[in-house]
């Protein structure tokens, strides 16, 4: 029997747990985050820029985008969020929206109320810092996409973009990074990589005639040994270098938390010893408690 898909909230916790440890009360608490459900259609908008939002965005299924468009109309898609997302968390604590968020496929959503994550955040300052977390990861895909635009060719882009869904989609148990479902068109993978649909159809034939990757309708097959022909031969060594290192720290990196600094750590202590907060729970409860 296929087992049932997982909610929302398990794939946030999920995610937030490649970057933090959480008791098994905070996890529960994640897991008890509501609000109001809301189907969307494809392109339909759901935040406006410029709004003083209060609630945050969790994506359930489909798949959303942040948008910003010229004076003259052109659409950029600056980011992708699929299930397990929570694609406005930062504006918990800064609530005017800076760009909007639209249905890149239809989608259902839940918006969850601001003073339910302050709350949570102001009672659990663990928590709390594993929102802060979550959102440098945003900010870290957001800069390489920059990169990417600035200064890779079409090719290296379109692939780079098809990596990465991949991997975010294994990440949530949504498939695995060489076979996965993604849900955009190729007019909307153009205003997300700043390329018009012709020459991104250019591209993807491409990437099928050398045989990189294979699709049928929204399915992606991206064979073994993809990224490599896509590279240089001169970098190929290099990468096969870093991949080694990055899979030697990266199970540290996700399983312990960060060392203490040498002179946090006996404060630390010496809080807990006579019973009071200490400096991380103490940072965390006046980050959200401020606005509780």
């Amino acid at each position: 029997m296929t087992p049932p898909p997982a909610s929302a909230q398990s794939l946030f916790l999920r995610r937030l747990q490649r970057n933090s440890i959480l008791t098994t009360d905070e996890q529960q608490a994640v897991l008890k985050l509501d609000g109001v459900v809301l189907q969307v259609g494809a392109n339909e908008e759901i935040v406006a820029p410029e709004i003083m939002a209060d609630h945050a965005i969790l994506v359930s299924a489909g798949c959303l985008g942040r948008t910003d468009y010229t004076k003259n109309g052109l659409r950029q898609i600056t980011a992708l969020y699929i299930p397990g997302d929570m694609a406005d968390l930062q504006t918990v604590i800064s609530p005017l929206t800076q760009s909007g968020i639209a249905a890149i496929s239809a989608s259902t959503v839940i918006c969850i109320p601001h003073r339910s994550l302050r709350s949570l955040g102001a009672d659990l300052p663990n928590v709390g810092l594993a929102f802060w977390r979550d959102t440098t990861v945003d900010t870290a895909i957001l800069a390489k996409w920059v990169a990417n635009i600035g200064r890779k060719p079409a090719l290296s882009r379109v692939a780079h973009l098809l990596c990465e869904m991949g991997l975010r989609m294994e990440r949530v148990g949504l498939g695995d990074r060489q076979n996965y479902l993604l849900q955009i068109t190729q007019e909307q993978l153009g205003d997300a990589m700043g390329l018009t649909s012709v020459h991104v159809n250019r591209m993807l034939q491409q990437l099928r005639a050398n045989a990189l990757i294979t699709t049928h309708g929204h399915m992606i097959l991206i064979p073994d040994g993809t990224v490599s022909p896509l590279l240089p031969s001169s970098r190929r060594a290099s990468c096969r270098a870093a991949s080694q290192r990055l899979r030697l720290t990266r199970t540290d990196f996700v399983t312990r938390p960060p060392a203490p600094h040498p002179v946090v750590l006996p404060l630390r202590r010496a809080a807990r010893r006579d019973g009071s907060e200490g400096l991380h729970d103490r940072l965390g409860r006046r980050l959200f408690g401020i606005l509780a």
